[in-house]
Formats: structure tokens, sequence, C-alpha cells
């Protein structure tokens, strides 16, 4: 597979080459050097201001989509080809993990990192179980907006997640002032404003993460209105807003999750506080503490599921392996643990509902 992405570099390179312009020195273009980019760029019209992929993105020339793709495609091949070089025994990957590596309290592990494996290029499917044994996945879902709902104590959120229903498709229907099915694309919409919006995110900004991370076009006065209307339905996340850009302006960088656990934050550029930091970090923190916490209570219940060996955890998501006629019982146990860790970090019951835990049987960890 990397053999493969490696020819994909290669092709990918050819292509940009030759839709870009003479080189002036007949040298060939560098595409990883952002001087020589932006010399390229030039001599065709455009000024770019650097070769991130959220700038390149949004010119239409077809230099700009080259120039992406090739350093986007070079990008991934250099993760997965670190896997040469990771701590192998018996057939078995075994990573560095570092419990806090992230500024967030999630953990992070190197040689190889396997956390940046991305979904949906197959790799993923590499990390398979023993014979005889399956993978048993666990996502802790929506787990930030029901972080928010305890944080910010909002009654309408709770309402959404007491009855089971889903939080996006609320949101949507806010937005819309109408009823939304699942499937229609005001509930992708949602999803941007709720994790964008809800985290301090400025208009502009939001603007340009819609579009990039949901592919959710709409105008400066269309993301300003999506805000208001996010305020609307759900009053306290304004006042969370409100309190904490008051701490801000009190100079107070410490932050603290649910447990208790402390982040200081990054200065903005007038040296206050960071806002959003403000906001994300007792959100993102919390919902670590309670993985956390999680994997504690699977270690001290070990004895009782001894088959069953934790394998990763990625983000929010815990994988165990098993053997495939434990699978059942492991799943139960691991969606158990996690809904207990849930509802005693956030004190909601209604927060570690059956939908607060999605459980995956599987040959891989692609699947």
């Amino acid at each position: 597979m990397t053999g493969e992405l490696d020819d994909k570099v290669a092709s990918l390179k050819k292509k940009a080459d030759e839709i870009a312009p003479p080189h002036p020195r007949e040298e060939t273009w560098n595409w990883n050097s952002p001087r020589q980019a932006k010399e390229a760029f030039s001599l065709i019209g455009l000024q770019i201001p650097d070769l991130k992929r959220e700038n390149l993105s949004k010119y239409e020339h077809p230099l700009a989509k080259a120039v992406s793709e090739y350093r986007d495609t070079r990008s991934l091949l250099s993760q997965v080809c670190k896997w040469a070089a990771g701590r192998y025994r018996d057939g078995r990957v075994h990573p560095q993990w570092n419990p806090a590596g992230a500024a967030t309290g999630r953990a992070s592990c190197t040689s190889p990192n396997v956390q940046s494996l991305p979904k949906g290029e197959g790799f993923r499917g590499c990390i398979r179980p023993g014979e005889g044994h399956v993978l048993v996945k666990a996502d802790l879902s929506q787990i930030e907006l029901r972080v928010l709902a305890a944080i910010a104590e909002d009654e309408n959120m709770l309402k959404v997640f007491r009855s089971g229903g889903d939080i996006h498709l609320n949101t949507a229907e806010a937005l819309a002032s109408r009823k939304v099915k699942k499937g229609d694309p005001e509930r992708q919409k949602a999803k941007a404003v709720n994790f964008g919006l809800s985290f301090g995110m400025g208009a502009k900004k939001f603007k340009e993460m819609a579009e990039r991370d949901y592919e959710v076009r709409m105008t400066l006065s269309e993301a300003k209105e999506a805000k208001h209307k996010l305020l609307d339905a759900y009053p306290r996340i304004g006042h969370w807003h409100a309190r904490e850009g008051l701490e801000c302006e009190r100079g107070n960088f410490i932050t603290e999750t649910l447990m208790g656990r402390r982040r200081v934050v990054e200065p903005d550029y007038q040296g206050k506080p960071s806002f959003t930091e403000r906001l994300n970090a007792p959100v993102q923190g919390t919902a670590a503490d309670i993985l956390k916490l999680a994997l504690a209570r699977l270690w001290e219940n070990w004895s009782e599921h001894q088959g069953a060996l934790p394998i990763l955890t990625v983000h929010d998501e815990v994988v165990l392996e098993c053997a495939a006629e434990d699978a059942k019982v492991t799943a139960r146990w691991l969606s158990g643990i996690l809904r207990g860790a849930v509802e005693d970090v956030l004190g909601h019951p209604e927060l570690a509902g059956e939908d607060a835990i999605e459980t995956t049987t599987a040959p891989s960890w692609e699947v």
C-alpha cells in the first residue's frame, strides 16, 4: 500500500508540473518549497499567502488543486512510512503511549503514531486481531456536545439528550425554522454550527471552517444569523460565553475540567487569555477525563474479562481485542464502563443513555 502511495505522489507531482508555468531558471518546481510555489503561482497571476490546504482550496485554478492534492498525499506517505521504524515484536506493533500527550489531556502515541492513520485510506485495515479474535470498538458519541450541555447546564440541550434525540437534527430545525430529516443537508450545516459556533468561533473563521471541513457554503451574514439562532435555541451557551469572556477580561488563564484538572490557556494577540481556548479546554479536557476514568475502571475490572485486551485509545474511541465468541459480552462490558464514566463525570444520567456509546465488532480497525 505504501508503494502504491509512493507511485501516486510521483504521478501528482508530474500533474502539477505539467499545469505549472515554465520555471524561469529552467529548473523543476519544488512544490514543498513555499518560496518556489509562491513564485510559480505569481507567474499565473495568483498571490497565495501560504501552502495550507484551507488557503489553496479558495482558488479554482487547477494548479492550486493539483499542488494541494500532491502535498496532502505526500504528507500521508510521510506518516505511513514512519511505521517502518515502529516498535515491532512477534507480529505486534507496540507504540510508545503518552497518557496526557495532548494539551487537552488526551493520550498521544509515537513510534509509530497509530492515531495519525487516516480513515478511508485502507491503512487502518492493516490493524487486525489475532486468529480467532475480533476487535470491539466503542465510540463516545457526540461527547463534546454532551460535555457542553453539562458545563453550560442548558436545559434545552439536556432535554434533547434526555429524549434520546439527535442534537444535530434539533439544531438543524432551529436554523431552518421547520422540520428536518436526518439525511437533509441542513443537518450537515447544523454539525458545523454545533462544533464551531458553540465553542466561540467568530463568523468569518466559522464560515471558512464550515466550507473546508463540512462542505457547507454560506455568506458572512448567514454565518452571523446561524450564531444568533444557535444561542436562541440553547440560551445557556450564550451565558457561558459571556461568563468565560469576563474571565478573559480579568486575565484569568486557568481553566478546569469538571473533574478539577487545571490547564493554563494560551494568550491571544492582545496578551489576554484566548477566548476560544477558555471554551475548548474544559470541554475537551473533560472528555479526556471521562475516557481515562473508563480505562482505569476497565483495568480494575479486568479480572472478570481477562480475555479482552485494550489495543487502542484514539481520541474518543477505545478498541479491545477479544475471542470472537466473547464479543457480545465484551461489548456490553465496555459500553457499561464508558456509560458509567460519562454519568459520574457529567452528573446527568440523560447524557449517559444507551445512545451515548456506539459499539462495533469488526475484523479490523477500518470497519
